[in-house]
């Protein structure tokens, strides 16, 4: 069974018992815990974040982002624990990137720190509703570079987690003018970004590139 297939399988069962924490260095606010042995003995630890506040509109995710991109996974890279003391788990991965909307530094593929991953304890580190990437499918993505003094510094994560990730549809073609895209919530900034559109957001690219 594949990594990811195995974490698919997990992301609807839930049990409960939960920890709550603030965490700003780690890209979320705060967040709680469900732990659970799965019948393909996964052991897996689901984390619900909160990403702080949304969006209110469009062009201020698009203008806060270094990067939005039309990616797909290239390369699953390895799992790693960045804080000292901390178990909270991120694993790397290579984009190649299919069309650039905004791209600073005109980058063909970047290494993003996704949430999650396969911690040294053995148990799988999954976040709900921010999937690892795979390499099966296209996925529109608001990137910010990181910069701390960890093994993420110069790479790249979503912006606000679920609020820079969208799944496109398997039809998809850079140049067809009836995109589909899903976010993985459905929040305000989630709906907006679908509704404009890759094409709405091709027109707003001559105005922050």
């Amino acid at each position: 069974m594949k990594f990811n297939e195995g974490i698919e399988l997990t992301m609807n069962k839930f049990i409960i018992a939960s920890v709550l924490t603030t965490s700003l260095i780690f890209g979320y606010l705060g967040y709680s815990t469900v732990h659970q042995k799965t019948s393909e003995d996964l052991d897996i630890e689901t984390v619900h974040a909160s990403w702080g506040d949304e969006y209110t509109e469009v062009e201020s995710l698009f203008k806060d982002s270094d990067l939005v991109v039309v990616a797909t996974l290239s390369k699953e890279l390895n799992s790693y624990q960045p804080f000292e003391g901390h178990e909270d788990t991120f694993t790397d991965g290579e984009i190649r990137i299919i069309e650039s909307i905004k791209n600073e530094g005109n980058k063909d593929a970047v290494i993003v720190s996704q949430y999650g991953g396969k911690r040294v304890d053995g148990k799988i580190e999954v976040f709900e509703d921010l999937p690892l990437l795979r390499k099966d499918k296209k996925y529109l993505l608001f990137l910010e570079k990181i910069e701390d003094n960890t093994d993420r510094n110069d790479k790249y994560q979503t912006v606000r987690g679920v609020q820079g990730f969208y799944t496109l549809s398997e039809s998809f073609t850079y140049l067809e003018s009836n995109e589909q895209l899903k976010g993985t919530v459905n929040g305000f900034i989630n709906r907006a970004v679908i509704e404009k559109g890759i094409h709405g957001l091709r027109e707003m690219s001559g105005k922050y590139n």
